[in-house]
């Protein structure tokens, strides 16, 4: 059993044991529930999606989601020991909105859990609306991981007053950085074939465009959720910023000279973003100079 499932199944009181043969959470009746639109963000983190989250809730349309199957989330969002159906029934009571229940989840749980959810007969395809989220610029995204893992530092609320860390702090080499490019491709690749198996079809969103459009980003994740963005509470807008970018001291001046060097391997992987293997990303920062 896997750290990311022993810890949740302790914080939702799931007293049975993890058996790879039998799901701990096998059936679920949204419809009893009153959710009509269950839905999955799907990431592969430090890719805005606490950001996403925060601007689906102030809409006050499709729920509150979040992280519900991290052990940290679950903890506080636990308000009985009925075991993981028990958890989910709870969720859905108090965090739906309209009908519609949402929740996050990035690869290192979603691998650790899935056996012990029949996703099937509990988020089966033909009801749920899932969306994939990650990020076009992934030497950013291997920054902001190798940065957040030395730091601590994760996540900034608007209203926080912390000054950005240095660069002795923060600043990954480019070992790191090529090893979290292979590491997130991998994630993102053990994503796409879990969406085949499942048969989910995602809708594809990446940071960038959300950062770029996102009135019409976010106009389309209600249209995919059935809802009319006119009744939104606090329709979100570009200047509002609810979590608040981590500013690093020398991110600019690092990644261009990493940019520059490898400025021929980049063009590639940036060519083949969502194709590209990770074995091909290490060896194509392995071979040297742009």
């Amino acid at each position: 059993m896997g750290a990311h499932l022993k810890n949740l199944l302790s914080a939702v009181g799931e007293l049975r044991p993890a058996d790879r043969g039998r799901a701990l959470l096998s059936d679920f009746d949204w419809q009893s529930h009153g959710v009509s639109h269950p839905y999955i963000i799907f990431m592969t983190g430090r890719c805005g999606s606490t950001w996403l989250t925060s601007l689906i809730r102030k809409t006050g349309l499709a729920g509150n989601p979040d992280e519900f199957f991290n052990a940290n989330v679950a903890r506080c969002q636990a308000s009985t020991d009925g075991g993981l159906p028990g958890y989910l029934s709870s969720l859905a009571q108090r965090q739906s909105m309209n009908g519609r229940f949402g929740l996050q989840i990035d690869a290192a749980r979603l691998r650790d859990i899935q056996a012990a959810i029949d996703w099937q007969t509990v988020f089966p395809s033909s009801r749920v609306n899932t969306f994939f989220l990650y990020r076009r610029n992934i030497l950013a995204q291997a920054w902001s991981w190798a940065s957040a893992k030395k730091t601590g530092l994760w996540h900034l609320q608007a209203s926080q007053e912390t000054a950005g860390p240095s660069a002795s702090e923060a600043s990954p080499d480019s070992a790191e950085l090529v090893t979290q490019m292979v590491r997130i491709r991998k994630d993102e690749q053990f994503m796409e074939e879990f969406f085949s198996t499942q048969g989910y079809e995602p809708y594809y969103l990446d940071y960038e465009s959300l950062r770029c459009e996102l009135d019409l980003e976010m106009r389309t994740i209600l249209r995919i959720l059935s809802l009319d963005y006119a009744e939104a509470h606090e329709p979100p807008t570009e200047n509002e910023q609810t979590v608040r970018r981590i500013e690093y001291t020398e991110k600019s001046r690092v990644l261009s000279d990493f940019s520059a060097l490898h400025r021929q391997a980049l063009s590639i992987l940036r060519r083949r973003r969502l194709k590209i293997s990770p074995e091909e990303i290490g060896e194509l920062f392995c071979r040297g100079k742009g």
